[in-house]
């Protein structure tokens, strides 16, 4: 008899965790599931950068290559000893 209320109590206890476990539980909501957004604080972010449409667009294809040109351009110039100093030749 002992045994059989032992075992019974376990089962109990067993059971009860069982279900409390269970995720549409966690918030004693029954029938309501809420989805948990593990994602960080920047994930979110880039995540919202991605899905609106960019402002103004893309660069034109002449400002592009202006800028590549004069970037291009800025190597083939010395580095200054000081940062003072002008490395165009002015």
């Amino acid at each position: 008899m002992k045994f059989k209320a032992c075992f019974l109590a376990v089962m109990a206890l067993v059971t009860s965790n069982a279900i409390a476990t269970e995720t549409e539980t966690d918030l004693g909501l029954s029938g309501v599931h809420l989805e948990r957004d593990n994602r960080t604080d920047v994930r979110k972010i880039f995540d919202k950068q991605a899905d609106q449409t960019p402002r103004g667009g893309e660069l034109s294809t002449a400002l592009y290559a202006k800028t590549q040109k004069r970037l291009a351009e800025s190597f083939d110039q010395p580095m200054p000893d000081r940062i003072g100093e002008s490395s165009s030749g002015e």
